[in-house]
């Protein structure tokens, strides 16, 4: 599987690329659809650390620069694909003000290559400034 993560910046104006992040596939399961529902949807942040059995079927890959990512034999199925994507931007009476956060989907990987971005359309309403 390969892709992009990038976002439109609405305050400046272009787009923001995920540059040297980290990307991750996690088959669905009860586990992650909980963790969708709660951190995508509500905007809840987990505390503790996440069950091994859950980070174990994980699959993990880093971008580019250009916010590009590619996963290599991954099996065929249903996975939730994220990341994080923030930055810094200065305003000239608050200083600086972090913006960005949590882009995740749910998808289905078939056999062959598959392309699959992650972009304003991904955005976690909860997670998300």
């Amino acid at each position: 599987m390969v892709g992009r993560t990038f976002i439109y910046d609405a305050i400046n104006g272009g787009e923001r690329s995920g540059g040297y992040v980290d990307v991750v596939l996690n088959p669905v399961s009860a586990m992650s659809n909980q963790w969708f529902d709660a951190v995508c949807r509500r905007g809840h942040i987990l505390k503790g650390k996440p069950d091994p059995r859950y980070a174990a079927r994980a699959y993990a890959s880093k971008t580019n620069s250009f916010g590009q990512y590619a996963f290599t034999n991954v099996p065929s199925g249903e996975y939730y694909l994220t990341t994080r994507l923030y930055w810094m931007d200065t305003k000239p009476f608050s200083g600086a003000v972090q913006y960005g956060g949590l882009l995740a989907k749910k998808v289905r990987l078939v056999p062959g290559t598959n392309t699959i971005n992650l972009s304003d359309s991904d955005k976690c309403r909860g997670y998300f400034h």
